[in-house]
């Protein structure tokens, strides 16, 4: 693997923009990707997700927003529901390849509902899982 030095960087370059936060309310987006974390909560419990990234037009600008589901599949967790409300059909004891979940899910249309939290780190918008509908 090359290692990045002074010479590999100049010429780089990267933009300051604005957070990207969206006021209280309804929105429109479009699911643009899927991504999955895992890792260990500061209580030592390891946790997976896979999350929905979502691009919102907004004052001729893309904000993308985040919006984790745990990473467990059935008919009564948040990611089952999701799934089978966006047209996914699966079925109890087969395995699925997340990008078949992936080629399902992007580009189609949602609305959903965003909260904004204010922290020590500054104020985001976040998506409330629960009010995410399929347009």
């Amino acid at each position: 693997m090359e290692e990045n030095t002074q010479n590999s960087l100049e010429g780089l370059s990267i933009d300051a923009k604005k957070p990207q936060v969206l006021p209280n309310g309804v929105h429109d987006g479009i699911i643009g990707n899927l991504k999955y974390r895992d890792g260990f909560a500061k209580n030592g419990k390891e946790y997976r997700y896979l999350d929905i990234v979502i691009d919102i037009e907004q004052d001729d600008d893309i904000i993308t927003l985040k919006v984790g589901f745990p990473y467990n599949l059935t008919e009564v967790t948040v990611l089952g529901k999701f799934l089978r409300e966006s047209g996914f059909k699966y079925n109890e004891g087969k395995s699925y390849k997340v990008i078949e979940i992936k080629n399902h899910l992007v580009n189609k249309k949602v609305t959903f509902q965003t909260h904004q939290e204010t922290t020590d780190k500054g104020t985001f918008s976040n998506i409330l899982r629960e009010t995410i509908k399929f347009v």
